[in-house]
């Protein structure tokens, strides 16, 4: 048997959860299902990117295609689009 992705967010999350000066306050039941909570957070937000980078992309490969196509203020936002998904600094 593989552990999935999910699996190892939470098994990630959990750590962070077990690390807290007050984890030993807390059901069994109720870190596993806030780990299994994060981890799903986490996927919905890496799905959320993915489909933004997909967006990105094929709009970069229409810009190549047919670049009288499209306004330089487009450029620029698919270009400022991309920087937001990976997190670079202004």
């Amino acid at each position: 048997m593989s552990i999935s992705l999910r699996d190892q967010f939470a098994a990630a999350a959990l750590q962070g959860y077990c690390s807290q000066p007050d984890a030993g306050a807390w059901s069994h039941g109720y870190t596993a299902t806030a780990a299994y909570q994060q981890a799903d957070a986490m996927l919905a937000e890496r799905d959320k990117a993915s489909g933004e980078l997909k967006r990105v992309r094929l709009a970069a490969q229409n810009m190549v295609n047919k670049p009288e196509g499209i306004s330089v203020e487009k450029a620029g936002e698919l270009i400022l689009g991309l920087l937001d998904n990976y997190g670079a600094d202004s």
